[in-house]
């Protein structure tokens, strides 16, 4: 027989393995004949600083390698661990990577392979964005007195008429980010328009937190958190961070943005609680765009955060030795003026 182990680590593949912390708010593994899971956590855990990032093994056995493959990606799509990054991602990306699959293997296999949870799968990011334009869309049910949601026709999850998308005019655009990316989204009188094609979908609302969308007849699942400007959404182990404005609220973003004037400054922003160790810049210091500014360890590693744009350095909030929350300024930068 053969077997396999993947490590599931809360770290994001899409930045760099940067150590992820947080809540666990939901715990599902998968079990079933040849898959054991070997977990330090349960529903409710803290992920802090302090310790290894490791979460739990995922193994799998079967008659052959072949076999023990499609097991291994079969339980990884059914892991669901909610409330931090994971390296799932990554270890689905590996199941599908063809020197992995051919039995092309060497000491350096990670290394030469970091980057394959670093770009999400179109298809998931369809499903991300078509999810969020829906929800953003105010087809958000309401919750039961029971504390599950309502559905606002008891099954598609939205207002009659609203449910399911097709062909139409454009009656709102969306402005959609993720990945980095950006994109523009067409909600139509009965549907959507996404990356220039019509799409037939559905929404309902399983549970609190969690969606299932039926995209061109495929259903999935997906986790779902409202953030400040949109949506953290899950889905087959890769977490999302969609932002959503309609088109009139976009406008009038962009109206008040120009009456306020300049630029102003720039922050650096602790992506994770940790330790400074080392400030790599100094006030008065112009940097540019990748530059090192601070090191932060957390979980054993350090990780270096770097200038996103080129500018002087106007404030370093912290010296080494110091404690930091997530999201806590670090540096403040001077952007330039052309």
């Amino acid at each position: 027989g053969h077997a396999i182990e993947c490590r599931i680590n809360a770290e994001d593949p899409a930045a760099g393995f940067l150590p992820s912390m947080g809540r666990i708010d939901r715990l599902e593994v998968p079990t079933g004949p040849g898959v054991r899971w070997d977990g330090g956590i349960r529903n409710g855990s803290n992920v802090g600083p302090h310790y290894d990032s490791l979460l739990g093994k995922l193994v799998v056995h079967a008659s052959d390698r072949d076999a023990a493959i499609r097991r291994m990606r079969s339980a990884l799509e059914g892991l669901v661990i909610g409330g931090v990054e994971t390296t799932v991602p990554w270890h689905l990306a590996v199941m599908d990577e063809a020197d992995y699959r051919a039995n092309d293997l060497s000491i350096r296999y990670v290394e030469e392979h970091a980057g394959l949870g670093e770009t999400a799968d179109p298809g998931l990011r369809d499903v991300a964005m078509a999810t969020a334009v829906l929800l953003a869309d105010g087809e958000r049910p309401r919750v039961a007195s029971g504390g599950a949601p309502r559905s606002h026709d008891g099954g598609t999850g939205c207002r009659p008429g609203c449910g399911r998308v097709g062909s139409g005019e454009a009656v709102m655009k969306y402005h959609v980010e993720v990945d980095g990316g950006s994109f523009e989204v067409e909600r139509l009188a009965s549907g959507l328009r996404l990356n220039g094609a019509e799409r037939e979908a559905e929404f309902e609302w399983m549970a609190e937190g969690e969606v299932q969308l039926t995209l061109d007849g495929a259903n999935h699942r997906v986790l779902a958190r409202r953030t400040a400007g949109g949506w953290r959404l899950t889905v087959r182990g890769r977490t999302f961070d969609v932002r959503v404005e309609d088109e009139r609220t976009r406008t009038l973003r962009a109206l008040a943005d120009r009456s306020a004037g300049a630029q102003g400054p720039q922050e650096l922003r602790a992506p994770m609680p940790g330790l400074v160790t080392r400030v790599l810049a100094e006030a008065g210091q112009r940097v540019d765009a990748g530059d090192g500014l601070v090191v932060i360890e957390a979980m054993k590693m350090e990780n270096e955060l770097r200038a996103r744009e080129p500018g002087t350095v106007a404030g370093i909030a912290n010296r080494p030795g110091d404690v930091v929350d997530r999201d806590q300024v670090l540096v403040t930068l001077e952007a330039e003026t052309s």
